[in-house]
């Protein structure tokens, strides 16, 4: 009889038990829902938004990096919308150039536009150069070779600029673009560019992100500072697969949600690094994380 009621008391007290902990597992669940999680944080988006800021095909800063190689060569001598346009180049980029010279400045003012196709997507933008060639002694000559002598330096600034970027996962519209550099050693094989005191490159943004069942537009404002930018002088064939340096910066963005959701934050504030790796990568340093991305397409790789 002793054996029965102990059988019984173990098998309440068992039961009880589940009863107690099944409790406590859904009061816990109230407390602390789970819900569905993503992948995706605000810094991966706003690591894709620097990324797509400095790419080489689709607009960003190594576009215009590329047009200072071009017309740092011979091709460009007496000929820069020519070169610029990419006849001696390779690129697959369409569009038209002007340019006008100032001989009592020496300030070369050049406007192009241009629609580029690939990988990466479809782009169109504009802009908008000034510049002058230096000679050794700091003053302005008319071409980059004059007689037997070529620059030493070139004062470059980006007055403006505007365009239409579509990828597969990014749209992006560029509302504006400044930025003033010195590039020095124009007389060598390799170029090295800095940014001008008070000159920092700085992008206003619109990037519309579409992934993972949401779509989230980050408006935004891109500050960034080049620091020993070195490239090959002559053009874009090499630009990305020895391009070397830093870039330091910061971005400032608010977040709306069209559909879906997959993170709280309404606005990011960060700084951030990029190392150019001289083998077509780079490595975006952002939120206490490390991001890699193509130079060409102007995308992180996942």
């Amino acid at each position: 009889m002793k054996h029965v009621t102990s059988y019984k008391i173990s098998k309440y007290v068992v039961i009880l038990f589940i009863v107690l902990s099944v409790g406590t597992y859904w009061g816990c669940q109230k407390e602390n829902p789970v819900n569905p999680t993503s992948s995706t944080t605000v810094i991966d988006d706003a690591a894709a938004s620097v990324a797509t800021a400095i790419g080489a095909n689709n607009g960003g800063a190594l576009d215009q990096i590329g047009d200072i190689a071009t017309i740092t060569s011979a091709v460009g001598l007496g000929n820069e919308a020519g070169a610029i346009l990419n006849k001696y180049s390779a690129d697959s980029a369409f569009g038209a150039v002007t340019k006008s010279y100032d001989s009592t400045t020496g300030w070369w003012t050049l406007t192009l536009s241009r629609h580029r196709t690939g990988d990466f997507g479809s782009a169109e933008f504009n802009r908008v150069y000034e510049y002058q060639f230096l000679d050794k002694d700091g003053g302005f000559q008319k071409y980059w070779l004059t007689g037997t002598d070529t620059a030493y330096s070139i004062h470059f600034i980006i007055a403006s600029g505007s365009g239409e970027l579509q990828t597969l996962h990014i749209a992006h519209h560029l509302v504006s673009l400044s930025g003033e550099w010195l590039v020095t050693g124009t007389n060598t094989h390799v170029i090295t560019i800095n940014t001008v005191t008070g000159g920092d490159y700085h992008r206003v943004a619109s990037d519309t992100i579409t992934g993972e069942n949401a779509v989230r537009t980050l408006n935004n404002t891109l500050t960034m500072k080049f620091i020993g930018v070195m490239v090959p002088r002559g053009g874009r064939l090499h630009l990305v697969s020895e391009v070397s340096g830093t870039i330091t910066g910061t971005y400032h963005a608010d977040i709306t949600f069209s559909s879906g959701s997959l993170y709280v934050e309404k606005t990011i504030d960060k700084t951030f690094t990029i190392t150019l790796g001289g083998d077509g990568s780079c490595s975006i340093d952002m939120g206490g994380r490390r991001f890699l991305a193509n130079l060409t397409l102007g995308e992180i790789r996942r």
